[in-house]
């Protein structure tokens, strides 16, 4: 049977037009706890799940066959996270049905009842509360809005429904009768407006919170099922159709990736706490990740054929039959921490600008439970060497440690020992004068080596050596010839400077010298 979707029309498996990808990546050991539901069995299964606002799993059972022989099948029920099960049996006969379930913006449960034909609400502390809706529809699933509404898929004979029921009640119905449409999952999506999927005719919708529509057509036969918001920021979704999983943006882009097990029937899809998504296939009830990067890991069969969620720190399923299966993952690796830097990098380690730390902290196995000094941190001022450390652990308790240190120097080297602005060689008496010790230093990361020069020029070049510059001790000794042409206005040097620091920063200097043609001139 299909687990998760009843009373929908055969669904073909051919697909064509994808463009496939498929990586496979390495299997984590997975451990799962079982937990029967009373009085379950082949008569009773579970639908949906959803994290409540008490800390614990809250869900729907119905029967898998109809009619249904009793009513005490269809139930809200609760169950901790050491599988400790309450179950609130609704009131309204027929058999209600329950189906999709989700946490409200106030504090409650709320759920579909396809059979009867309305949305429930039910506290924390079992208070139920039904409202009846106005089409002749069953409605399915059900998501909280952006607006603090409930949003609903209503599957009608008369055309397509999406409805709205705020927390007081007030229904609105959104699509009737403007062409079929087979709605099945809705999520909210992250620009605002709510996502869902038409799986038989074959295409993804999106519709505003003030009840526009919009739809973007799928290639091949993809029969989409469940969608979820990735951490990317993007739509995923199944296709059953095509054992493929499909990503659309919110500007309706899409790509698609051919899940490793061909035919593989995969359902419905939910974003993890690891940042990717995780889904079941039918076929062989395989629970299914798939990163945001497209990489692939299939687990063993029998975990999950149908419903996956999340929450409370592990994974949870519908499978087997009259019971709910926690899923965690044994894990020998502890987290990964990966620093990110922004900023100029200059030379030898050094950062030339403000420097943006942030942190990558992931456990794809088991999650991360805790961490500590991984927040972003700007650092604006210079420093020979700040150390910061991000510290993470996973659900299985591993921990790790990252540390970096960083390096920033934004200040250029400083020249000093150039001739001033009134440098003036009297009398030219054709002799080398010392006119000037030239140094630099950086107080910081240092001169880089070989980065310091002192050039010279002179406007009245000759033969002979007019310009003398020697380096000594670290610095340069600069002296010139007391010499002017006879004929000239007076000789100018000129002089220039220019150093570097380890971290990159240039600075220069420039000074001149006049043996001018008269000393009163």
């Amino acid at each position: 049977m299909w687990y998760g979707i009843t009373s929908r029309q055969t669904i073909s498996l051919a697909i064509s037009g994808f463009i496939a990808a498929s990586i496979l990546a390495a299997q984590p050991v997975v451990q799962t706890q079982v937990f029967p539901l009373p009085g379950g069995g082949p008569q009773k299964i579970v639908w949906k799940l959803t994290q409540g606002p008490d800390g614990a799993m809250w869900f729907t059972t119905g029967c898998p066959i109809s009619p249904c022989p009793a009513n005490n099948n269809e139930e809200i029920g609760r169950i901790t996270r050491g599988g400790i099960i309450t179950e609130y049996v609704l009131p309204t006969l027929p058999a209600p049905n329950p189906y999709g379930i989700t946490t409200g913006t106030d504090g409650a449960l709320w759920f579909t009842e396809r059979q009867v034909n309305k949305i429930g609400r039910i506290t924390t502390a079992g208070a139920l509360t039904e409202y009846a809706l106005p089409l002749p529809a069953g409605p399915y699933e059900i998501t909280a809005g952006p607006d603090g509404a409930m949003w609903f898929t209503e599957p009608n004979p008369g055309g397509y429904a999406i409805g709205r029921i705020a927390t007081n009640g007030v229904v609105s119905i959104y699509g009737y009768g403007q062409g079929q449409a087979d709605p099945t999952s809705i999520v909210a999506g992250p620009d605002g407006a709510l996502w869902f999927t038409d799986v038989n005719v074959n295409r993804i919708g999106r519709i505003t919170t003030q009840g526009q529509t919009t739809w973007y057509a799928l290639p091949g036969v993809c029969n989409p099922i469940g969608i979820a918001v990735g951490s990317d920021q993007a739509l995923w979704f199944t296709c059953f159709g095509g054992g493929v999983i499909g990503r659309i943006t919110t500007i309706g882009t899409m790509t698609f990736y051919t899940i490793p097990t061909a035919n593989s029937q995969p359902v419905y899809i939910t974003s993890g706490p690891d940042g990717a998504l995780w889904f079941a296939e039918q076929k062989d009830c395989k629970l299914a990740r798939i990163t945001t990067g497209g990489v692939f890991t299939e687990y063993a069969a029998g975990i999950a054929c149908g419903e996956i969620s999340v929450g409370l720190g592990a994974l949870w399923s519908n499978t087997p039959v009259g019971s709910i299966t926690r899923i965690t993952f044994s894990d020998s690796t502890p987290p990964a921490i990966t620093p990110v830097v922004t900023g100029t990098l200059g030379s030898s380690g050094w950062y030339r600008s403000d420097v943006s730390l942030s942190w990558n902290v992931t456990d794809p196995e088991s999650g991360i439970a805790s961490s500590s000094g991984c927040d972003t941190t700007t650092l604006s001022a210079d420093t020979p060497g700040i150390t910061l450390t991000c510290s993470a652990t996973n659900g299985d308790g591993l921990s790790a440690s990252r540390s970096i240190t960083i390096k920033i120097d934004k200040t250029p080297p400083a020249i000093s020992g150039m001739p001033g602005p009134d440098c003036t060689i009297w009398p030219p008496n054709h002799k080398m004068i010392p006119i000037a010790r030239v140094t630099a230093a950086d107080a910081l990361s240092g001169i880089a080596g070989g980065s310091f020069r002192v050039t010279g020029s002179s406007n009245e070049p000759r033969s002979g050596p007019q310009i003398s510059i020697v380096q000594s001790a670290g610095a340069f000794i600069v002296a010139l010839l007391a010499e002017r042409s006879s004929d000239g206005t007076g000789r100018v040097y000129t002089l220039s400077a220019i150093a570097t620091d380890q971290a990159g920063n240039t600075t220069s200097a420039a000074a001149s010298c006049t043996v001018p043609h008269d000393q009163g001139n």
